[in-house]
């Protein structure tokens, strides 16, 4: 199989979908292959090809905090004396983690997977692609009150070169998946190209079995969890490899941060609850990992 440049793409931060030129020819690309720009080191998983409007939707949304636009108290509803909104976002899509939404009593902010609470009881939800969002404030809103929203938005990158990857090749070391990934088969298949590739390049690629709460290790490749218990990363900033953990029971595995790291945004932990359940994550930066998880 072999990687290939195929013309130029247009992707936005926070969306699934890929937009190429009039002349891209996407008949020859399926499902299960990998995108990315030519000058990033990521590449996300392909989910479905629409070769006739020249468009591919990814498994995950694409990310990239360099296109990132920051809007600032804009107005999306107003008071009218009660306590139940529906109204929308304009600069979409969202960059999940970012909002807060104020009456200037009760802020709510996001998880990163569309639930909004307040800090006075309400609580909410939004939709990250069509910026929908419904609110329930804990105090009635006086008659004509602004509501508030900040956040940030995703800027479109046009128009830039683009590789697709159609199987593995030992010249492209095999990148993160991406964010919020949550198809098991696609999930599976980066694991196990992840073990097959250290395996290639490693004398001995360390598989731990834990059975009591652990702190991870450089040495680590792939834990399997064993009973209810805790798994302490190891600090994004000195984690140079992917991490792959497994739930070889039924009991929940937790998965929780170094320090002040986050996962996934502003995540502090996971959850493994099902049996052979499978987290892989990857850390991105000084202080972050993403991860994707199959159950």
């Amino acid at each position: 199989m072999s990687v290939y440049k195929t013309g130029q793409c247009t992707a936005t931060p926070g969306s699934n979908l890929i937009s190429f030129s009039s002349d891209a020819d996407l008949s020859s690309i399926i499902a299960g292959y990998l995108w990315r720009f030519e000058n990033e080191k990521v590449f996300y998983s392909i989910g479905s090809v629409d070769d006739t409007n020249k468009e591919i939707k990814l498994t995950g949304l694409y990310f990239n905090e360099n296109y990132h636009a920051l809007v600032s108290d804009e107005e999306i509803d107003e008071g009218d004396g009660g306590t139940s909104y529906e109204c929308s976002i304009t600069n979409t899509p969202i960059i999940p983690g970012t909002v807060s939404i104020t009456d200037g009593v009760e802020i709510f902010t996001d998880d990163g997977f569309g639930i909004l609470t307040g800090d006075q009881g309400g609580d909410g939800i939004i939709s990250y692609g069509s910026g929908d969002v419904t609110l329930d404030f804990n105090l009635a809103v006086a008659i004509s009150t602004s509501i508030n929203a900040t956040y940030k938005g995703g800027k479109p990158i046009t128009m830039n070169a683009y590789q697709i990857m159609t199987g593995y090749t030992t010249n492209y070391d095999w990148p993160k998946l991406d964010y919020n990934t949550s198809k098991k088969e696609n999930i599976l298949r980066h694991a196990f190209r992840i073990i097959d590739r250290d395996l290639k390049n490693e004398d001995e690629l360390k598989i731990t079995l834990v059975t009591s709460n652990y702190t991870v290790s450089s040495e680590d490749n792939v834990i399997i969890a064993d009973g209810e218990l805790t798994i302490t990363l190891q600090s994004a900033s000195s984690r140079t490899k992917k991490l792959i953990i497994i739930n070889k029971g039924s009991s929940t595995v937790t998965i929780q941060r170094a320090g002040t790291d986050t996962i996934n945004y502003n995540s502090t932990s996971l959850t493994i609850t099902s049996q052979y359940g499978i987290v892989v994550l990857v850390p991105y930066s000084t202080n972050k990992y993403y991860s994707a998880y199959a159950s």
